[in-house]
């Protein structure tokens, strides 16, 4: 893409990348002065950019209104306190997503077993035929696009 992440200095604004024995966790857009990108020791490549992204201003693939048409989400089988990362965002978050494809490869996608109560237990499934399959290294090419869309070069 066309953004560049370069270390900080002077700069009023800038991200933090900060340590917690929780998990990986950030604020969704920019909120000015120094942004915490929270990592555990368990955050992993896909999670670290998938943290950038909500920096950015990218929600979850699977919280977008239309996500029915693309996935059934296994309620059920989700931890109780994890629930809300499947629920649907406000139309107005959606903005940098709208009238683009739904993405089975995005890395704002979660993997089908996430936050299952039962390991290895689908919480979210494909209801067409492509299967869900979130990137592990980098971003998707819909990503991508989506990046550039948002945020053109000069």
């Amino acid at each position: 893409t066309t953004l560049q992440f370069v270390p900080a200095k002077d700069q009023k604004d800038a991200i933090v990348f900060e340590p917690t024995d929780k998990h990986c966790f950030s604020y969704l857009g920019r909120v000015g002065g120094h942004q915490p990108v929270y990592l555990s020791p368990d955050c992993s490549e896909p999670e670290i950019t998938h943290e950038l992204m909500h920096v950015l201003g990218y929600v979850h693939e699977q919280s977008r209104p239309e996500r029915d048409k693309y996935v059934k989400i296994n309620w059920d089988r989700i931890e109780d306190d994890r629930a809300d990362q499947f629920d649907f965002v406000p139309d107005a978050l959606v903005a940098p997503i709208r009238e683009r494809p739904f993405d089975y490869r995005s890395v704002m996608l979660y993997r089908p077993t996430a936050f299952a109560k039962t390991p290895g237990e689908a919480t979210m499934e494909s209801v067409t035929d492509q299967p869900i399959d979130p990137v592990q290294t980098g971003l998707s090419d819909e990503d991508i696009k989506r990046i550039q869309l948002m945020y053109p070069g000069r």
